[in-house]
This record gives C-alpha cells, structure tokens and sequence, in this order.
C-alpha cells in the first residue's frame, strides 16, 4: 500500500520515461499489508529518482506483512532508485517476515543500485520487528549501496537485528558492493550497521573526507569484521548523550556544513530521554520552514588595511578560520574571494588561496598593532598590490575554506569597501 502500488519506467514512442518524485511533504498514516508512503514496490527494471521530499506518517504493517518501508516497501529486480535530500521522520511499527527500513523496507536484487545522497532519518522504529532486519534507511540489504552523507538519528528497534544504517545480509547471489562515505548515526544501544552470519556477497567500504578508513573484500564474512566497521562510522550522540551542538557542528559534520546541511531549532529523539540537535539538507529545511540554528561562524574576515607604497597601494586582507590543529589538515584550502572594480569595469574577479596560517601576525603597517589569534583559531592573509593612487576601486571580499573541493563561506557574507586617494572607507 501507498500512493502508488508499483513504480516502473516505461517507453513512450521509443524513449524511456523514468519516475522522478520531487518537492513534496507528505504526512499522515497508513496501515496495511507491505505497507509504504510512495509505493509498495520498485518495478523490476524502474529508474526511479526522489529528491527533496519530507515524510511523516504513522505507518503499521499488519498481519501477513513481508516487508515495510517508509518510501519504498522493497525491489526484487533491476534499475535504480536514487534519492536526493529526502528526510523521513516517520514512525514505523508492527511485525514482518522480511524487512523494514526507514527509507527501504528491503532490496533483493543482485543488479539494482540504491543511491541515497544527503538523507536523514529521524523517526521512530522502537516498535518494528523484522525477521530480516529492520534499519534506519534499509532494513534487509541484499543489492548495491551508495550512502553518501546521509544520517540516522531515530528511536531504535529493540531487536537484535538492528542498524541505524542497515542490515547487510548477502549470503548468495552478488557480487554487490556496499559504499558508506561521510554517514553520521545516533545510536543508543546498537551498532550503525549490522551483518547477517556468512555475509560474504559484499565489498563494503567506509570513507571519511579524504580517507578510506576500511574495506571489506567480497568473499570474507562482513559480520566478522562488523565491529571493526562501525568504529570508522562516525556518530553524533550514543547512550551516554548528544555530542553534536551548535558551536561544535561545523567541526564534527563539515563534509554535511560543506554540502548545504543545516542544524534547526527542533531536538530528534533517538532513545527515552535522549535528544541531539536536528540536522538536514537546506532545502528541505527551507521547504519545511524550519528556524535554523547558527552553529559558529568557520571562517571570518577579520581586518583589512592599506600600505601607502608611494605610488601603489597595497591592500592586505586578513582572515581566520576556527579549528583546532587536529582538524585543520582537513581542509583544502582557506582564503578570499576578491573582486575588483574600477568604476563599472571588473578588474579582478578571483579565488586567492592562503599560503599559510599563523597563530599570531604583524600586519607590516606602522600604527596597526598585531593580531593574536584565539583559542583553536589560526590567521591567514592573502596581499593585492599594485592599486593606483590616483584611482578609485570598489574592493568586495569573503572568507572561505575548502573543504573536499567544496567551498564555506563567510556566515556574514561579502563585505565591501571603496578605496580612494589611497584611503579605505
């Protein structure tokens, strides 16, 4: 049961129509057999793309229920599903003899892919029993998986077979792969991912910025090494509390900063008496009208000034960016964004990485004292030279750090200053 009994791609006068399901906020409840909010079942060769779509409903599966999904119940053929900035804060209850997932009750099929890019879900599973698994995205995974930041942060199934993430349990068929790369959990009692006793149908990775932190070879039992797996998936709360909050976001979740997540006024729970700040893609948040949460500003332009060269000015921007020396590595790149103009004609419209960074700077000009920088915070500069005197520019600027080649910028924006006659004002 669901909006939809069955999605399949089709041909109309030879060209392959595929299912995409875009912009929506569904709530409500549904109770049935196999049920789901989108459709019950994937068709065996469907193409089907979900993207910025909000669900919360009360979903029940009833009695004879083999599997309960909070989009999709399951897919047993080829083709694909990709989901794109989807959050599910439904709450998803009863018995099945296969799966139930948060997203995906369960997946079959050696040839499909499921892809879900930025995706959270935040409900509640604590009364879903599954002989298969039940899990905060997929319950039973038995086909090819790409989560890429995605997050779950959800009242957790009592059952044994139980993951926030999943439940690989491959043992025939295949050969699948399994990528997990920069995935949060909340998790109260149990494990980020789970693996079903000789799941050896899998190669399964888990990345981390710029690092593969581990790889399980297809033909080795997954669940042997499960505990080693779920050290390298990293976590925003466990049972002892959240430690994800507002000044420490963009430090424990900058790949999620990076790709247009925010932190909202409203608390998820994920187990009795535990909260940690909800957190979701932008436009969702926006859709949704959600109050977001200033979570501490990254990078901040924080003085610029001239040096009269004689003929020529130099401008000197200095910048700081908030990390500790641990995390800084992280990082691609810090620097402004500059552009220049003289009168209506663009002069310089560039990106300037600093070379380095400093705990404490002499600015090179007599009258402007030195600049210390604070606890965990590091300076920067990036020098324009070459202003004429005579001239007037309009200099506009913003701070930014680069983080997996994705720029952060400046929460306070652009700053913009005219200089004249060798003057800033």
């Amino acid at each position: 049961a669901g909006m939809f009994n069955n999605l399949n791609s089709t041909v109309v006068d030879e060209e392959t129509i595929n299912p995409i399901i875009k912009n929506l906020s569904i709530t409500g409840s549904v109770t049935a057999a196999h049920p789901a909010v989108l459709a019950r079942d994937i068709a065996a060769s469907a193409n089907v793309t979900v993207q910025n779509v909000y669900i919360d409903m009360d979903i029940t599966a009833s009695s004879g229920t083999q599997y309960a999904g909070g989009f999709f119940g399951r897919h047993a053929g080829a083709g694909r599903v990709t989901f794109e900035n989807c959050v599910s804060a439904s709450t998803i209850s009863g018995s099945a003899a296969g799966g139930i997932g948060g997203f995906i009750g369960q997946t079959n099929a050696y040839a499909f892919t499921v892809n879900m890019t930025d995706c959270a879900f935040i409900g509640d599973l604590s009364n879903a029993t599954a002989t298969a698994g039940v899990g905060g995205l997929i319950g039973y995974v038995r086909t090819n998986v790409n989560l890429t930041r995605c997050v779950v942060a959800c009242k957790e199934s009592t059952q044994t077979a139980y993951a926030a993430l999943g439940n690989v349990n491959a043992t025939a068929g295949g050969p699948y792969e399994c990528n997990i790369t920069d995935c949060y959990v909340a998790t109260n009692s149990k494990n980020a991912l789970a693996a079903g006793s000789s799941a050896t149908y899998h190669t399964l990775t888990v990345t981390n910025g710029n690092s593969k932190d581990i790889t399980v070879n297809s033909g080795t039992d997954i669940s042997t090494q499960i505990t080693a797996i779920n050290a390298k998936i990293k976590t925003i709360a466990t049972s002892t509390g959240a430690t994800l909050n507002a000044s420490n976001f963009h430090r424990l979740c900058t790949v999620l900063l990076a790709n247009g997540w925010v932190m909202t006024n409203q608390t998820v729970t994920y187990g009795t008496g535990l909260t940690v700040p909800e957190i979701m893609p932008a436009t969702v948040a926006t859709m949704l009208e959600r109050t977001t949460v200033e979570t501490g500003n990254l990078v901040n332009a924080e003085k610029w000034h001239i040096k009269d060269n004689g003929d020529t000015l130099d401008i000197r921007f200095i910048g700081s960016i908030k990390e500790d020396a641990e995390h800084l590595a992280n990082y691609d790149n810090v620097g402004m964004m500059i552009v220049v103009k003289e009168g209506d004609t663009e002069l310089v419209n560039k990106q300037y990485n600093a070379k380095a960074v400093y705990t404490s700077m002499y600015t090179d000009v007599d009258g402007v004292e030195p600049i210390i920088a604070g606890e965990d915070t590091y300076l920067y500069t990036v020098d324009m030279r070459g202003f004429n005197k005579d001239s007037s520019y309009t200099v506009t600027f913003v701070a930014f750090a680069t983080y997996n080649g994705v720029n952060i910028l400046d929460y306070d924006g652009a700053t913009t200053i005219t200089v004249t006659s060798g003057e800033i004002s």
